[in-house]
């Protein structure tokens, strides 16, 4: 009798061993790929897949990490009395070259159906890790709410949403 719960306990730790290992495995081979489920993913209307994140509040500063490139936004200067809206914007990746005229793939839209053209990029473009802030001209009075897009970086295209309080 001891013998065969013996067995019984070594055979479940066996399997637990087995199930940690796999799951070890599983991370070490995908990075990234579960923070793409923290954000809504669909496909737009251009076929580029669509990855949307959102923030309120205290949260400004907003990152999605898809595939092989993490993008972190934060907006600097953000409102509708600002003379310019500012966001803050890193890109960081090991195998994707991210050499972009940002000002042509970065757009800032609001609620009532404005679009906003980015007026300038102030970082470098081109390498691994890239970061700068891109400016845009001032909102409409009425918007309440922006979506900051970037296009085609790995065929994908994100969305970054905040609340516009002032």
């Amino acid at each position: 009798m001891i013998i065969k719960v013996q067995k019984n306990v070594f055979i479940a730790i066996v399997v637990a061993l087995f199930m940690i290992i796999g799951v070890a495995v599983t991370i070490v081979l995908n990075p990234g790929e579960g923070a793409a489920s923290q954000n809504e993913i669909k496909e737009s209307s251009t076929g580029l897949k669509e990855v949307a994140s959102s923030s309120s509040g205290s949260e400004m500063k907003q990152t999605v990490s898809i595939g092989k490139v993490e993008i972190d936004v934060e907006p600097k200067q953000l409102g509708r009395t600002e003379t310019k809206n500012i966001f803050a914007i890193a890109l960081n990746t090991h195998s994707v070259e991210l050499d972009f005229d940002f000002t042509k793939i970065i757009i800032l839209e609001d609620n009532l159906g404005n679009a906003y053209q980015a007026l300038e990029w102030t970082g470098n473009s081109g390498w691994h890790h890239v970061s700068g802030d891109i400016i845009f001209p001032p909102l409409n009075k009425d918007a309440n709410e922006v979506t900051l897009t970037i296009n085609e970086i790995e065929g994908l295209m994100r969305t970054f949403n905040w609340d516009v309080d002032k």
